[in-house]
């Protein structure tokens, strides 16, 4: 019985110590958590006795001051809810990201940096610190032989700093970038050193551009690209001398930006002395733009060359000067052009010039040609030019075999305006195997000549065609031809 007591008794005692242990740990919980929610840091509640302006801030700091504890995305998850972040927070987070190479505050600094440097020439401890901690990242990424992209969006990410807050003091580290493999990375570096402008760059670019490898020649040219800087006119005239195809390209390029007259004779040279017609047609290209009388004869005789994109670059350089006297020289290699871009280009710059150059290229299209598109544009043009000299090969048209062809030349007779055409007309009418749209466009012909001698015979006609459709519209015809004598 006292052993059974007993035994229950230890049970209630032991149930007890239980509950009170429990309520132990439970009160240490809350205590532990008051402690860690930023409700009380000791010694970081007040800084020179102005209180932070968000339990945040002081979270951020007491987490900081416990870095071994935390992750860098959670310190990082924390900073980033500080809108103004102060002075002691700034020097802790870039002394943790420097001196322990927490590579995630690394990325912090630098991307918050990048939109937004508030100690940037205020406080030169701080600035120095950040151009430390940007210094030890170049040499780090530089040295990786094979980068990953996370870090080739670091460099680009540091660079935008650099450039946002011009801090020449990475000059140097930027300079090195220009010859770096990827392009997105030398155009940053490239756009960054524009905006620095430290005349440091040249002795560094010259060095490129005297180098062996004709790589580091276009590397040095690319930043001259970004520099628009009149002194590199000289280093320019010699790289377009070079023995590589690409160097010159890109030197042309280049020294359009400076848009100098004085480079136009350059241009010129390499119209007729370059063997590579990709430089002499990007050449050609920067003339066009510039439109300079002196290029003017040099386009011209680019008309005729052998290679059908300097034909097509010199033709869009003269239509740009929209001179009626370049008809001639356009008309004349259109009758001999074998490209049929080309051809339509030719034919639609003379429709452009309201010049048919003598008709020579126009009368050769409209007589031999046989692609149907091509064809069509030339009769086209030649009824709006409507230049004599291509009237009876216009003509013959009207019995071609195609009725697209047909029609146009049917429509183009009108705009000639001669009463010669009155009985070819009237033939296309009477056909009656000829189709619907042909016979409409004679009919506007002959109202375009609008010559007294055809009211009779429309009269006729508009009794007796055989389409009632033509009928309707030839009595349509003869009531405005009508209003016009009788107003």
């Amino acid at each position: 019985m006292n052993m059974v007591f007993s035994e229950k008794n230890k049970n209630i005692i032991s149930k007890k110590d239980k509950i009170i242990q429990c309520r132990r740990c439970y009160i240490l919980v809350v205590i532990m958590m008051f402690f860690s929610t930023g409700f009380y840091y000791p010694n970081y509640a007040e800084d020179n006795g102005k209180k932070y302006s968000s339990a945040a801030e002081a979270d951020a700091i007491w987490n900081l001051d416990r870095s071994g504890d935390f992750q860098d995305d959670q310190l990082v998850g924390l900073l980033g809810k500080i809108k103004n972040m102060p002075e002691k927070l700034w020097r802790k987070v870039l002394t943790l990201a420097r001196e322990d190479q927490r590579q995630g505050l690394r990325d912090y600094l630098i991307y918050r940096f990048s939109e937004n440097f508030p100690y940037h020439g205020q406080n030169a401890e701080i600035q120095s610190e950040y151009i430390t901690l940007l210094n030890d990242e170049f040499k780090r990424i530089l040295s990786i032989d094979q980068p990953v992209d996370q870090d080739v969006n670091r460099l680009i990410l540091a660079l935008k700093s650099i450039s946002r807050w011009n801090l020449k003091e990475m000059f140097y580290q930027t300079s090195l970038l220009i010859v770096y493999p990827l392009l997105e990375v030398r155009k940053a570096a490239n756009e960054t050193l524009a905006i620095i402008k430290d005349d440091r760059i040249y002795p560094i670019v010259l060095k490129l551009a005297e180098s062996e490898n004709p790589i580091e020649r276009t590397y040095a040219i690319d930043t001259l690209f970004y520099f628009k800087d009149e002194r590199t006119f000289s280093i320019l005239l010699q790289l377009l001398n070079d023995k590589n195809k690409s160097v010159r390209y890109y030197a042309v390029r280049t020294l359009d930006t400076l848009n100098m007259q004085d480079a136009i004779p350059y241009y010129i040279r390499i119209l007729h002395s370059d063997i590579s017609d990709e430089v002499r047609t990007v050449a050609i290209q920067v003339l066009t733009r510039l439109r300079s009388p002196l290029a003017y004869n040099s386009l011209l005789e680019m008309l005729s060359d052998s290679n059908a994109e300097i034909r097509k670059a010199a033709l869009i350089a003269i239509n740009e000067y929209n001179n009626v006297n370049s008809a001639y020289y356009i008309s004349r290699q259109l009758a001999q052009e074998t490209n049929m871009e080309l051809k339509l280009l030719e034919i639609k710059s003379l429709l452009m010039l309201n010049n048919s150059g003598m008709m020579a290229g126009l009368n050769h299209i409209v007589k031999d040609e046989t692609n149907i598109n091509i064809l069509i544009w030339a009769i086209y043009t030649v009824g709006k030019l409507a230049d004599f000299n291509g009237y009876e090969i216009l003509l013959e048209k009207l019995n071609h075999g195609d009725v697209q062809i047909r029609e146009e030349t049917a429509m183009a007779l009108g705009n000639f305006k001669l009463k010669k055409s009155v009985p070819y007309l009237f033939k296309v009418l009477e056909n009656k195997l000829e189709s619907y749209p042909v016979q409409a466009a004679a009919l506007y012909s002959l109202e375009m000549i609008d010559d007294s001698s055809v009211l009779p015979g429309l009269n006729e006609l508009s009794s007796r065609h055989h389409d009632i459709l033509v009928r309707a519209e030839i009595k349509g015809v003869l009531k405005n031809m009508l209003e016009k004598r009788f107003k």
